[in-house]
């Protein structure tokens, strides 16, 4: 959440204005500092009657423009001050923020940078050139805005929250979480600030502090953002029926709140109710009808395709070029998906790409960090450290489905997870926190941290991985941690829990490439928005798993999608022949399951096993040649 701030002129700065002008600007403050901005208006007005240059009156005006969202009206009165006085900070500053509103940035950061540049130590506008370039994602340059004015204002409490959201946004969680301690230490009443370290919180899927970070800022002052992100958190947390509660209560305040109806869309599509779903994603475009998200949703889901309206109402947003780029993406992808249910896969793949080349454009693959993690990774692993006398018989024995996001991880789940005797995670973060905490126990970056743990430190991180299991998902014999990703941690896990099996999933590469690129993965999945970074990354993570399974041969079992989808009753009892247990009829029902289901696949794997999805790829054409020449396919298309 962003914090703007209009600067006001203060009568204490007005030193050469007829007497009767100064009363009529008083009474006019006094009636904005109490929230009655047409009575502000009304005085400020009067004031130009009698003085079309007063830039007192001009530049309150703009203020109370920004105010009641009128940007047009804010320049106008702006730019007339500015003719009068070009050389007032504050002038520029509110500038500035009629522009941001506009959505026209540049000129926002000019104006700002011009306020600056007269003067430089107003930590107020300092905020607001960050906020201007954390409104188009630059976050790198937003962070030192918010520190230039902290260093005026220690203790300036919307821009250490704006300063803490720019430093999650890079990642830096501990750093945004220590931000956010400073602005609640400041004041704790502030629901924002526990809201927001709820959110740091959540990316670091530190799910438990986050649901209480958020319950904390719901009870401060009823904050309905805070509730809809206890949602969040309390589905994490396998209580989907407390996250629709949640939802619901935000609703029945506030019937006509688009994030919340959009959010219960989201979880009843993932608790298989998409009736349900699709009304509520409709109620959010009724009270929102430019919500991307809203579109996107909507249009997933096979039965419940988008109207004409809809249609057209997509097609008239796209035509707006200040339209930001994350929800141009969105739109892109929501007709893309109504072109694919329709089967006009010609036309669908045209949309993917369109809307792949925005986040492209936005976050571009590094090849040569890939080559570095695959290469560093074959030159450290495996690493000799005996943990084998260090099982617990009251912790479960984990089991991780990896592999390529796309390539069957949710139906090998799924699958697998419907035995008695195993319990599914899903997709937690848990083995990416264990990385981290290595790196924190030796003081060595990844992967080297593993080489440097002592048997004392890879116990405590095997129990404290474990025992966050059984907190989450109570006791079984297994444990499921199906985040595919984890394929790049794979030598770490098996260093830590030399127990441990992993069940490697892997489809046809074309195929595989393809069904990533139709979905808006998340942004540091770089390699998702682009054919030819698609074709690479799935190149080196194919050498990584080969090194994986020459090195830990008797932990790693691969699945292949085809095989599965072509007979799934034997590969069912491979599966769990291998983990260590009997088979056991209910797996080849695993559509059946009440769990949730938060994956792209949560409509697919409520459906029994179906093998439409093999040679997938070839409906789309040439217009895959990008991929074909990176996996080296010849001959197709």
């Amino acid at each position: 959440m962003v914090y703007d701030h209009a600067r006001h002129i203060t009568v204490d700065q007005v030193k050469t204005v007829k007497q009767d002008h100064i009363k009529l600007l008083e009474k006019g403050f006094a009636s904005q500092q109490q929230g009655d901005l047409k009575a502000a208006e009304k005085a400020y007005q009067e004031v130009l009657k009698q003085d079309e240059q007063n830039e007192f009156a001009l530049n309150l005006l703009g203020v109370v423009c920004v105010r009641t969202e009128r940007y047009q009206d804010a320049i106008r009165y702006l730019t007339r001050a500015v003719r009068v006085n070009a050389k007032d900070p504050e002038t520029h500053n509110n500038m500035g923020l009629a522009y941001k509103g506009l959505n026209e940035f540049q000129r926002a950061r000019k104006s700002f940078e011009q306020s600056l540049h007269l003067n430089g130590r107003q930590p107020v506008t300092l905020n607001n050139l960050g906020n201007v370039f954390a409104a188009v994602g630059d976050h790198e340059h937003a962070i030192p805005a918010y520190e230039a004015a902290l260093s005026h204002d220690p203790n300036f409490v919307d821009c250490l929250n704006n300063l803490a959201m720019s430093l999650k946004a890079v990642g830096r969680l501990n750093n945004a979480l220590s931000v956010l301690d400073h602005a609640i230490r400041v004041d704790e009443g502030r629901s924002l600030s526990h809201n927001n370290k709820g959110e740091v919180l959540l990316q670091a899927t530190q799910y438990e502090k986050a649901r209480d970070a958020f319950r904390r800022a719901v009870e401060l002052d009823g904050n309905l953002v805070a509730k809809i992100n206890l949602s969040t958190a309390l589905k994490q947390l396998g209580d989907e029926s407390g996250a629709r509660e949640a939802l619901e209560d935000v609703l029945l305040a506030e019937e006509n709140n688009t994030e919340a109806h959009n959010h219960l869309g989201v979880l009843l599509e993932q608790m298989g109710e998409t009736e349900l779903a699709a009304k509520h994603f409709r109620l959010a475009l009724k009270y929102t009808p430019n919500h991307a998200s809203s579109f996107y949703q909507l249009s997933r889901l096979k039965d419940h395709p988008l109207s004409k309206q809809e249609i057209n109402k997509i097609e008239s947003l796209l035509k707006d070029p200040k339209l930001l780029d994350i929800f141009r993406a969105s739109l892109l992808f929501a007709l893309a998906w109504d072109y694919e249910h329709k089967k006009e896969y010609l036309a669908s793949i045209d949309y993917f790409l369109l809307a792949q080349a925005v986040k492209a454009r936005q976050f571009p693959y590094d090849k040569s960090e890939t080559l570095g993690h695959v290469e560093i990774s074959e030159r450290v692993f495996p690493v000799a450290l005996d943990l084998s006398d260090h099982q617990r018989n009251d912790l479960p024995i984990p089991v991780f489905v990896v592999g390529m996001p796309r390539s069957g991880t949710t139906l090998t789940e799924q699958i697998v997870a419907s035995h008695s005797e195993i319990t599914g995670a899903g997709e937690v973060g848990f083995a990416s926190d264990m990385v981290k905490q290595a790196s924190e126990l030796t003081g060595a970056p990844f992967p080297q941290s593993i080489e440097r743990l002592t048997v004392e430190q890879a116990v405590q991180l095997r129990e404290t991985y474990l025992t966050r299991m059984v907190e989450r998902f109570g006791h079984s014999r297994f444990v499921v941690d199906k985040n595919p990703m984890n394929f790049n941690f794979l030598g770490a896990i098996a260093t830590v829990f030399p127990e441990a099996k992993f069940l490697y999933c892997k489809r046809d590469p074309m195929d595989n490439c393809v069904s990533i690129f139709r979905l808006p993965f998340d942004d540091n999945q770089t390699y998702a928005h682009d054919l030819a970074a698609l074709g690479h990354y799935y190149l080196q993570h194919v050498k990584l798993m080969d090194h994986w399974i020459a090195s830990y041969p008797d932990q790693v079992l691969t699945v292949g999608y085809e095989d599965t989808v072509a007979d799934i009753e034997t590969q069912a009892r491979r599966m769990l022949d291998f983990v260590g247990v009997e088979f056991q009829e209910q797996v080849l029902s695993f559509y059946a399951t009440k769990r949730i289901v938060m994956t792209p696949s949560s409509e697919q794997v409520r459906q029994p096993i179906y093998n439409s999805s093999v040679n997938a790829w070839r409906r789309y054409g040439t217009a895959l040649r990008p991929l074909m020449d990176a996996l080296g396919v010849v001959g197709e298309g």
